[in-house]
């Protein structure tokens, strides 16, 4: 048996019925996952740096150079 475009209702180019199609879509969340985050994050990142430089650098240099200065 030969099938044609014209025994199957079809023109060139027309898509035929498909069963079982899905289609997926992302929400608004998941489209842009990151969004806002790069505020927080260097908020957060820079506060920490701080404390750290404070807690640490500061109290080291100052000792260094003391020391330094002592000695010569």
């Amino acid at each position: 048996m030969h099938f044609s475009l014209r025994r199957l209702s079809m023109t060139w180019g027309q898509i035929g019925h498909q069963r079982g199609k899905v289609e997926y879509t992302l929400s608004s969340h998941e489209q842009n996952p990151y969004a806002g985050v790069f505020g927080d994050v260097t908020y957060r990142y820079y506060s920490q740096l701080l404390k750290t430089i404070i807690a640490i650098w500061v109290p080291n240099m100052l000792l260094g150079y003391s020391a330094y200065s002592w000695a010569n």
